[in-house]
């Protein structure tokens, strides 16, 4: 007799249709998704996805095919028995590299950024919206299963507006830094990661590596939105705009002492997408303000720094 199953959220439940109707389940398979307010906005969000498979003793076997038609469903009922685990990458282009992985364990699994900023020699180039999953799995015993797994958001998105009170004294040339930036992430959970929302954010590694981004002038404002590895409680970058390679601010302005004084906190946020806006005063201080919107119902004083 064959034996169906679903796996999802550490719960087995008999019977595919639970999720979806899943054409019998004569396959075992393993099922991505992306649950952002309330609902599965994998198709929404990840435009690209790599799968890697790993064996029990965590040595890589080999990529992936996602199921034809379905890029968040891989079919793995051709494996040998045994127990695996499958690692979804999404939507890496060239922005951070991969090992070489018939070298390495997968505990040893972890993509590192590379892909430089055109004009700023030793400067990140702005990143990829990355989203990150693992599911381990066994074939074996009879059972046609169906594994369902949670991706998590492994990104942070900084979107910074910068005004003059006013006119700016140049009308083209400048640029965002942000230094200080995650330089390479773990492909593989452990214990030690940040779990959100029942979503594991697996851990980055932080140095004083910087990204830079050209942003052109318009309508004496400028406006980008910053892509780097995630923040944390304790990592965050600073910033500073530069014109050419003169800073435009008196000195670098820290997001970890803003963050603060607004009272967020990435460690609980499993999606990490922020505003900033910066006036540049006539007396060259700043004004900051959490959102780009000027007039809006929660408007908050960012405060004045000389």
């Amino acid at each position: 007799m064959l034996l169906t199953t679903v796996f999802t959220s550490g719960l087995i439940f008999s019977g595919c249709d639970v999720v979806y109707d899943y054409s019998s389940c004569r396959d075992t398979v393993v099922r991505f998704r992306y649950t952002y307010r309330g609902a599965d906005r994998f198709d929404s969000y990840i435009s690209k996805i790599d799968y890697y498979l790993f064996n029990d003793a965590g040595e890589f076997v080999d990529e992936l095919d996602h199921v034809a038609g379905t890029p968040s469903m891989v079919d793995v009922s051709e494996l040998p028995d045994g127990s695996y685990t499958v690692v979804a990458l999404a939507n890496l282009d060239d922005y951070a590299s991969l090992p070489e992985l018939n070298t390495i364990n997968l505990d040893q699994f972890a993509i590192t950024v590379t892909q430089l900023h055109n004009s700023a020699r030793g400067k990140f180039a702005n990143g990829d919206p990355l989203f990150w999953g693992e599911q381990r799995f066994h074939i074996g015993g009879g059972y046609k299963s169906l594994y369902i797994s949670e991706m998590a958001c492994i990104h942070c998105l900084l979107t910074v507006k910068v005004e003059w009170e006013g006119v700016p004294e140049h009308s083209e040339g400048y640029r965002f830094h942000l230094d200080g930036i995650g330089e390479e992430v773990a492909m593989h959970a452990t214990d030690r990661d940040l779990v959100i929302d029942n979503k594991t954010h697996p851990n980055a590694k932080y140095s004083d590596a910087g990204m830079a981004e050209d942003v052109p002038l318009r309508r004496f404002a400028l406006q980008a939105q910053l892509c780097t590895l995630r923040y944390t409680d304790d990592n965050m970058p600073s910033f500073q705009l530069m014109h050419g390679e003169t800073p435009v601010l008196k000195q670098p302005l820290s997001i970890g002492e803003v963050f603060s004084r607004w009272d967020r906190h990435p460690d609980r946020d499993p999606v990490q997408d922020y505003e900033l806006r910066i006036v540049i005063n006539r007396n060259g201080g700043i004004t900051l303000y959490p959102s780009l919107a000027v007039d809006v119902a929660d408007w908050q004083d960012g405060g004045i720094l000389k």
